[in-house]
Parts: structure tokens; C-alpha cells; sequence
């Protein structure tokens, strides 16, 4: 649970907006699902507004590493879920508001 969590999504007038917001990951039938809990923002209007984006997650390093910043991690890129039902079934927290989005694309980071 510890790193650099950023969620990358596109602006209405097609900028980039990068913020940091904890994500988590949810496994369902062997299939991952993006949960984002999000205050009123502009990283979450996008969300609601095109349904896609990629988040970065960069692991720590290791206490005893040469290098104090993140090597290694993952791009995921993402789309909303557009079923109702199975963002209930995701919300296994009971968190209010929770977005849910299939994972449709993994990369390292490093």
C-alpha cells in the first residue's frame, strides 16, 4: 500500500490532467477492476465525463536501495464499467461514490 499512486486523465479542452489519488485494485473472476474514490474535482469530472485514463503506480524502493525514488511499478489504463451491477458486486468496502473501470491495458514501469 505504500508508493506513488497518480491517475492521468483528459481535460474537456483536451489537456492533460495529472493528479495523486490512491487507487486500488479489485480481482473478480480473474479479471481486474480500477476503484477510485474521488472528492469533487476535476480528475473526477473527467472521470464521469469519458470514462477513461491511466493511472501509475511506483513502488517504493527498498530502505537499503542506491536509488530514493520509484524504478519499478505499473501504467494501467482504463475504461468505465458500464455495468451497474458488477460495480455493487466490486464495491466489496461499501465505499459511497466508489468508480469503478475495467483494466484494459498493463505495462511496467522500470
Amino acid at each position: 500500500f505504500t508508493g506513488t499512486y497518480l491517475v492521468s486523465t483528459t481535460n474537456p479542452d483536451g489537456t492533460p490532467n495529472t493528479a495523486f489519488l490512491v487507487f486500488s485494485m479489485v480481482k473478480h473472476e480473474d479479471k481486474y477492476y480500477l476503484m477510485i474514490g474521488s472528492a469533487e474535482n476535476q480528475t473526477k469530472a473527467n472521470l464521469l465525463a469519458n470514462g477513461e485514463g491511466m493511472v501509475v503506480y511506483g513502488a517504493n524502493p527498498a530502505a537499503d536501495s542506491d536509488k530514493p525514488y520509484p524504478i519499478a511499478g505499473a501504467r494501467i489504463w482504463f475504461k468505465a464499467l458500464e455495468d451497474a451491477s458488477l460495480a455493487e458486486t466490486l464495491n466489496t468496502s461499501g465505499r459511497p461514490g466508489a468508480l469503478f473501470f475495467e483494466v484494459t491495458a498493463v505495462r511496467s514501469v522500470g
